[in-house]
C-alpha cells in the first residue's frame, strides 16, 4: 500500500466544493456578512422593519436550530466570510451550504452592512467546542451572531438563490425593490424570478 498524503482529505473536500452550487455562489458572498431566511422570513422582516432573533416564535428551518449556540443565547445567527480563504471554506462547506442553496427551495440571503454592526458582532471564535461543558451546535469558522434586532437599514442587498436540476439560479434586489414587488405581486413574484 502507498502512503496517503496528509492533504488528501483537504483535496477531496476541495473537489466536492468545486462541484457544489455554493462554489458558484461564493463570488457574491466573498468577504460579506449575511443573514439567511425564506419567503416567510423576508415578509416578517419587511413588516417589522428588523431582523429579530428566533426565540421560538418563528418556525425552525432546520431541526438542529433549537440546539444551536445562537438560539440558546437569544442571538441572530449570521454568516461572516470576512478574511476566510476559499480553501478554508471548502473544508466545512457541507455543514453550512444548505442555508444558502437547497434543491428547488428558494433561499433569501440578506447582505448586511458590516460597518453598522461591527461593535456588537459576536465572532465564531467564542463558540464552545464539542468537549466543552456548555457546547451547543454552531457552524465552524463562518457562523457569527448579533445580540439584538438588526434594523432593515443595515440590509444592503437581497440575493435570491435556488438550485434546479443542478443549475444555480441567482437574482439580486435592493430591499425596497423586493418588498414593493412582494406587496404588489405576492410570493409568486419570487417564484417567477427564480424560474431561470
Amino acid at each position: 500500500m502507498g502512503i496517503v498524503e496528509s492533504n488528501s482529505f483537504e483535496d477531496s473536500m476541495w473537489e466536492m466544493y468545486l462541484r457544489s452550487g455554493i462554489s458558484q455562489l461564493m463570488p457574491k458572498l466573498e468577504d460579506g456578512l449575511f443573514h439567511c431566511t425564506d419567503i416567510r422570513g423576508i415578509v416578517g422582516i419587511g413588516e417589522s422593519g428588523k431582523i429579530e432573533p428566533n426565540t421560538g416564535d418563528f418556525p425552525f428551518s432546520f431541526p438542529q436550530s433549537q440546539a444551536s449556540f445562537g438560539f440558546n443565547n437569544g442571538w441572530i445567527c449570521l454568516f461572516d466570510f470576512s478574511g476566510l480563504e476559499e480553501r478554508q471554506l471548502a473544508l466545512h462547506h457541507w455543514k453550512w451550504q444548505s442555508f444558502f442553496i437547497t434543491h428547488c427551495i428558494m433561499k433569501i440571503i440578506l447582505k448586511l452592512t458590516r460597518a453598522n454592526l461591527t461593535k456588537k458582532l459576536i465572532p465564531n471564535s467564542i463558540r464552545p467546542l464539542p468537549n466543552d461543558n456548555n457546547y451547543k451546535v454552531a457552524m465552524p469558522i463562518v457562523e457569527s451572531w448579533y445580540p439584538e434586532p438588526i434594523d432593515i437599514q443595515s440590509i444592503s442587498k437581497c440575493i435570491i438563490a435556488v438550485q434546479k436540476n443542478l443549475k444555480l439560479i441567482v437574482s439580486e434586489y435592493e430591499l425596497n425593490e423586493l418588498m414593493d414587488a412582494l406587496r404588489k405581486y405576492g410570493h409568486a413574484y419570487l417564484e417567477e424570478s427564480c424560474n431561470g
